[in-house]
């Protein structure tokens, strides 16, 4: 039940309830991320060849479909690896961080610059779901995205104490929640850390926010 239902133009607005993935850099190693890059391509080059071979009319729906299925999957396996394989860094186990993280995404809600629903900071990366504000048409998840990572990035080099250090990666992961899906969506970033096995209710995770407004549909104690 997102508070918008319109489709979305992938990695450059937001227009509907928009899943946003992002992790530090140095949590997958190069090797790791060519490999997984490059499965991508391959199964991207099979779908466009396969849509080739369906009706005009229909391909390119096929094709759209496919992809984000693709991309899915893709940020899957790395969300997998970050959990069961990655070593490190871990910056964001730092308390200090982890709410600098959060407080730069619930400025932007409080700015109405996007509605926020939930933000996850997990050891490694972060899971966050957001959307248009009432009354905007759309929002450039590139700019919001920017925002976050480079005000977040200068306050942690500050606490770590580096200077010349990339500290988040580059790329960030973006899907539109489909209709039907939002639920599913915001439980999967609330269950994070439970998936990681690093507590047994997501409520217990001491670095997650929830909208208030979103409470009463996921805290336990509602059940």
């Amino acid at each position: 039940m997102p508070r918008s239902q319109n489709a979305k133009l992938p990695h450059f607005d937001i227009n509907t309830a928009v899943h946003i993935a992002y992790r530090l850099a140095g949590s997958v190693p190069v090797k790791q991320l060519e490999y997984l890059n490059k499965s991508r391509a391959l199964k991207i080059e099979r779908a466009v060849a396969n849509a080739l071979l369906r009706p005009p009319k229909i391909s390119g729906d096929w094709l759209r479909r496919e992809k984000q299925a693709i991309h899915q999957r893709h940020h899957l396996a790395l969300d997998n690896y970050l959990h069961n394989n990655s070593n490190g860094p871990y910056h964001l186990q730092d308390t200090r961080i982890a709410e600098e993280v959060i407080a730069s995404w619930r400025l932007l809600h409080e700015r109405k610059e996007i509605y926020l629903y939930v933000v996850c900071i997990m050891s490694n990366h972060v899971h966050l779901i957001v959307d248009c504000p009432v009354g905007v048409e759309a929002v450039s998840i590139s700019s919001v995205v920017r925002k976050a990572k480079g005000y977040t990035a200068r306050v942690a080099n500050k606490l770590l104490d580096r200077k010349g250090t990339a500290f988040w990666a580059p790329n960030y992961f973006d899907t539109s929640v489909r209709r039907g899906r939002f639920l599913r969506a915001v439980w999967y970033v609330l269950h994070n850390p439970v998936k990681a096995g690093l507590v047994e209710q997501w409520e217990d995770w001491p670095n997650t926010w929830l909208n208030p407004e979103y409470e009463l549909l996921f805290r336990s104690e509602c059940f």
